[in-house]
């Protein structure tokens, strides 16, 4: 605080009360902000400089540019936190602003406060609306005295209602909010959980393993992906356990291995079916029953293996005997099922009609050569000697015409020979 005479010198002075405010980072610390808050100017609204200090929690906050009494509206040229708010269309008035790298930059300024600022070492300085719009705010108190009559008391003095204001504050993070993943503390973000990074509090770390890359990094930690459990989701499922957090059993038979995400059963060999409780069907073998076996004779083979030099558990070699001899009776029956009566009746016939056509054709045979030899007997025909010759008129003595018969006997039992002409 400062009290300090003006003019100082050969003139009528007059005593100044007032403060300085050293601002080590107003990059960070100095905003210009609209009366009552975002969108004041817009909207002409007027407010005290404790309203509006208290909307940007300035530590420090006094009257800024100046604006119509009558309306409200502001004047000037004024940029709020890098939005332009108001543009004075080349109307000249006394200037402040700061660079984004942090530099101040004065317009045009009274001589005597110029003077006086000179004097307390100040190189660069702008007049902000003064008389009784003059308003200082220290820590949301009123440290100044205002000029104006409190309107329900007129023996006490109250603010002005004013347009914009310069406020001083603590650093502000970017964003101030610090994504609403943490705390602005002086300037930096200070992160809320456990797993929320970097400056600004927007990135999600669940530690260098990266959740395994079997999950996400969420804001309570990893979520891990089906199939996979642990805080960076690094264990696979236990035997027999499969899905989201392991929490479903598995329902494979006889050893069939369990697809840890989907639960699906991998069958070994000799096993088949949804749940692997199928055994392979005789003639096939081998993971999920997928070959066929190669056996002579189409015999069955090894279920695992597809070895065909098997032996079969006892119960199983009677189960296979048993249907070895249905199977034997069953084509038995089928042999005799095909000489049925009918059949018999159809194969006679067949036999008969041969036989009969065999028998006719026996008959014409024998008919015919019986034919042929009587035509040769036709040619040649046999006589006595005595009907050729007639009667002999030669008497035989009776030696002599027995010799002759028993002669004449001989020729007719024995054929004699045909010439051939």
């Amino acid at each position: 605080m400062f009290v300090s005479d003006i003019p100082p010198k050969d003139r009528k002075q007059r005593k100044v009360y007032g403060h300085f405010t050293f601002v080590r980072n107003p990059l960070r610390t100095f905003s210009v902000l609209e009366p009552g808050g975002v969108g004041g100017c817009s909207t002409r609204w007027r407010a005290t400089v404790e309203e509006t200090a208290r909307h940007g929690q300035c530590l420090v906050a006094q009257n800024g540019g100046y604006f119509n009494m009558d309306t409200g509206e502001c004047l000037g040229n004024v940029v709020s936190d890098g939005r332009l708010v108001k543009n004075a269309g080349g109307l000249q008035n006394a200037q402040f602003g700061i660079r984004k790298d942090g530099t101040l930059v004065f317009g045009l300024s009274l001589w005597e406060m110029a003077d006086f600022l000179k004097q307390q070492g100040i190189i660069n300085a702008v007049n902000l609306d003064g008389g009784g719009s003059a308003t200082l705010v220290l820590n949301g108190t009123l440290a100044s005295y205002p000029s104006d009559h409190c309107s329900f008391n007129g023996m006490w003095r109250c603010p002005r209602d004013v347009s914009t204001v310069m406020c001083i504050h603590e650093p502000t993070c970017e964003p101030p909010d610090c994504n609403g993943h943490g705390h602005c503390v002086l300037g930096e973000c200070q992160c809320i959980g456990n797993f929320w990074r970097g400056p600004n509090c927007s990135l999600l770390d669940c530690g260098p393993s990266n959740c395994s890359l079997h999950g996400i990094c969420t804001e309570s930690g990893c979520l891990c992906d089906a199939g996979w459990i642990g805080s960076n989701c690094s264990e696979a499922c236990a035997s027999r356990f499969y899905g989201d957090g392991c929490a479903q059993r598995c329902l494979c038979h006889n050893g069939g291995e369990c697809d840890p995400v989907h639960g699906s059963c991998t069958c070994p060999a000799g096993y088949h079916g949804a749940l692997c409780e199928q055994e392979c069907p005789i003639g096939q073998y081998g993971p999920n029953c997928q070959k066929i076996c190669e056996c002579e004779h189409k015999c069955p083979c090894d279920q695992e293996t597809g070895s065909c030099n098997i032996t079969y558990p006892s119960t199983l070699q009677n189960q296979l005997s048993r249907a070895g001899q249905c199977l034997a009776s069953q084509m038995s029956v089928a042999e005799k099922s095909l000489l049925t009566d009918r059949t018999w009746i159809f194969i006679t016939s067949i036999l008969a009609l041969l036989l009969g056509i065999s028998a006719v054709g026996y008959l014409r045979l024998v008919f015919k050569r019986s034919s042929e030899k009587t035509q040769e007997s036709g040619d040649y025909m046999y006589y006595p000697l005595k009907e050729m010759n007639g009667e002999s008129s030669h008497t035989y003595t009776p030696a002599s015409c027995e010799t002759y018969r028993e002669e004449d006997a001989q020729d007719q039992s024995q054929p004699e020979a045909i010439p051939l002409l």
